[in-house]
């Protein structure tokens, strides 16, 4: 898996078409005493331009997490319209539903020290602008 990076980052927006068409399959919890070891996995389908039938996964992996709300209401967390990433010090943190109304707190988002990710199909690699 590789460290995600604002360049990677730019790169799997590119490739995924921003995450504005993609579908949730799994979010795993993985929560220890330690909070270095406190783990988040969500697993993606998403548009892909290297995929011939369009589609492709991406899997990231959230290491250290500090932050994790995940609300299922009246609403569905299963089909994205993008997410949004913000850096933090250290990590990241990931708003998969940034469309909510004013005032209203987002009902999925994930905060960590270190984000890792995977998208297939690999034929290539992630291209990272030097």
């Amino acid at each position: 898996m590789d460290n995600l990076t604002e360049d990677a980052l730019q790169a799997l927006n590119d490739r995924h078409a921003k995450f504005e068409d993609c579908l949730i399959r799994r979010v795993t919890l993985a929560f220890t005493a330690t909070p270095q070891w406190r783990q988040v996995t969500v697993e993606i389908e998403a548009k892909d331009n290297r995929a011939a039938d369009g589609w492709g996964q991406v899997l990231f992996e959230f290491r250290g997490v500090t932050l994790f709300h995940l609300l299922e209401a009246h609403t569905t967390n299963v089909v994205l319209g993008g997410i949004e990433w913000t850096p933090t010090a250290p990590g990241w943190k990931a708003d998969f539903s940034p469309v909510h109304s004013e005032g209203s707190l987002s009902t999925f988002i994930i905060e960590a020290q270190e984000v890792r990710f995977r998208s297939t199909p690999d034929s290539e690699p992630v291209q990272i602008a030097p």
